[in-house]
């Protein structure tokens, strides 16, 4: 009888146990849910907590293997071939003692509180929740030590390496690289940022054009602007010619030797062109297929690093120079639009064309190029043309108007009723929606007592 009670104690105190392990799974899984989520991934969750372990077939091994073939063409697009220049080349810098006083501890502080705890470390394996947890002695000590090595111009290899991992797109369409880099770069860019971007704010570096990765700025005002001329046109019985511009590698393949001029042309000074030369001139990539023998770039701002777009956006800011009056742009980072506004009974084309053959000269300048087959033209109108009637010429290649294009997000249509849009949402939040009704269905789905 003994036996058995205690055998009843243990089966009891095993229930309680799993309940709660599997309450803390659930609840660890949900906190990490956002829209960007897989459905599938979410189903198959969903079954493993409902017990449906069997009808889930287990990933083997080999899914998690990228091929040697698609990562060698991937890890080509970021780290194009070019011969490295003149190793001592550094254009003459101006002083600036804004750019070159120290950091101080509040910067130091402010960057390391917007950091993720999660973010994965470089290869050094030092994390920012390691960072955090160190104590304020260490802190100061690590300032000092940026605030030398700033001052000195001299940095740690460690932080030129970077572990490139590729994630395969949606539908099959490619990889996505992930860079792993340094934290400790990573603090230190934060810093440096805060203080390269307010003086090229101050100074008026980049057109007012230019929507990406700027204070008080973001996607909604890039798409507000475009969105308010189309409807304020239609209004006025008017009508909306726009080119969408695919730059080809517009951060892969940047010349860091003419990135380097326009900042010292600017006004940065030595200390700050010093580090994006070394952040930027030489750098190691290590993957799953090389992780002993690295793949060297000297061309292109390095993936995921945080002055990246900040030094695009610089390099690029002239793209948009020169356009004709009655010719509107729309820039957030390296995707970049272009419109005009036209009468039905005037043609506009001729304008729109024009504006590109400038833009297409202000790109090539900076050793970039437009890829005409990525482009897309549009027409904006409620009148009865049909989608294909009208078309431009891009680099001697005719494209025709489409009915619809993606844009920061937006499904654009061309008379602008975004119902594609609202398909594409609508048939998004019902997987969702689907996910939630099984948790809410009695007998048939997971039962939310169990986990709140």
């Amino acid at each position: 009888m003994n036996d058995l009670i205690n055998y009843n104690k243990r089966t009891a105190e095993t229930k309680k146990l799993f309940r709660s392990k599997k309450r803390n799974c659930f609840r660890k899984f949900a906190e990490n849910l956002n829209f960007r989520v897989n459905p599938t991934y979410v189903w198959n969750h969903c079954k493993i907590l409902k017990n449906s372990i069997l009808n889930i077939k287990a990933p083997h091994l080999s899914d998690y293997l990228q091929p040697d073939s698609d990562i060698s063409s991937t890890l080509d697009k970021i780290t194009p071939p070019w011969a490295p220049t003149d190793p001592s080349y550094m254009p003459d810098c101006q002083r600036n003692d804004f750019l070159d006083s120290h950091f101080t501890f509040l910067e130091f502080n402010i960057a390391l509180e917007q950091k993720n705890d999660r973010s994965a470390p470089g290869l050094d394996g030092i994390s920012f929740e390691i960072l955090k947890k160190l104590p304020i002695n260490y802190k100061l000590l690590l300032l000092d030590l940026f605030n030398q090595m700033f001052s000195q111009s001299t940095f740690p290899d460690a932080w030129r390496e970077a572990y490139v991992h590729f994630i395969r797109k949606a539908e099959g369409r490619g990889y996505r690289p992930i860079s792993l880099t340094s934290c400790s770069c990573k603090l230190f860019e934060t810093m440096l940022k805060g203080s390269l971007q307010w003086w090229a704010e101050s100074g008026k570096w980049l057109p007012s054009s230019q929507h990406g990765f700027r204070k008080s700025n973001s996607c909604s005002d890039n798409l507000a602007n475009l969105t308010v001329t189309i409807e304020s046109a239609f209004k006025e019985g008017l009508e909306i010619y726009a080119a969408f511009v695919d730059i080809e590698g517009a951060f892969d393949k940047v010349n860091i030797d003419l990135l380097l001029k326009k900042l010292a042309t600017k006004g940065a000074s030595l200390r700050v062109v010093s580090f994006v030369k070394f952040a930027t001139a030489e750098r190691f990539i290590f993957t799953d297929s090389n992780k002993k023998d690295c793949t060297v770039a000297h061309k292109g701002l390095p993936q995921g690093a945080v002055l990246s777009p900040l030094l695009h956006a610089i390099y690029a800011a002239s793209i948009t120079d020169n356009l004709p009056p009655d010719v509107f742009a729309s820039c957030f980072a390296d995707d970049v639009a272009i419109y005009t506004i036209s009468d039905p009974h005037s043609n506009k084309l001729a304008t729109l064309e024009e504006a590109i053959h400038t833009l297409d000269s202000n790109i090539t300048n900076i050793a970039l190029s437009i890829a005409p087959k990525k482009s897309k033209f549009m027409h904006f109108h409620n009148s009865n043309f049909k989608p294909g009637d009208k078309q431009i010429k891009i680099k001697s290649h005719s494209i025709k108007s489409v009915g619809n294009n993606r844009f920061l997000g937006i499904i654009l249509d061309h008379k602008l009723t975004f119902d594609r849009h609202i398909t594409h949402i609508h048939k998004r939040c019902m997987a969702s929606l689907n996910i939630i009704k099984s948790w809410l269905e009695p007998g048939g789905g997971l039962t939310l007592k169990l986990f709140f």
